[in-house]
């Protein structure tokens, strides 16, 4: 019995993620979220926390997506989304990406060559000091 609520509230909680990042609308994909933390409040239930599932039904479901509610709702996006989406920063932001990555694959090259070839501060105070053949000095 205990394999198939945890069974059947898995299969809940994955549909109503599901449904969260499919609705068309964010009243109804904040319902899905609600859905889905309640499905995991009892799964943590299940799996012996009962105090994680009650901290998980209080402090998410109760506080913080009731509050997203009323921000939903305040904001109005219904009608944020029928004005224009794209303007002209989306260019300054693949800028500043390409540029972060470009850092990244840069900083993942000379990281894998220095580790590579040459040892750390401390590897070359231990080689002044004698460290007994562990480090390699290549």
């Amino acid at each position: 019995m205990e394999s198939f609520l945890f069974y059947t509230f898995s299969a809940g909680a994955v549909l109503s993620a599901l449904c969260v990042i499919s609705a068309p609308r964010p009243t109804r994909a904040l319902l899905a979220l609600i859905a889905a933390m309640f499905c995991l409040a009892i799964l943590f239930g299940l799996l012996g926390a009962p105090f994680m599932a009650m901290v998980h039904l209080i402090v998410y479901a109760g506080a913080v997506l009731v509050l997203f509610l009323f921000v939903i709702m305040l904001v109005n996006l219904d009608e944020a989304a029928k004005q224009r989406q794209f303007n002209h920063q989306w260019t300054i932001a693949l800028g500043c990406a390409l540029a972060v990555l470009a850092e990244l694959t840069y900083f993942l090259v000379k990281g894998k060559e220095r580790a590579a070839g040459s040892c750390s501060v401390l590897d070359k105070q231990e080689e002044r000091e004698g460290c007994g053949g562990f480090c390699n000095h290549g």
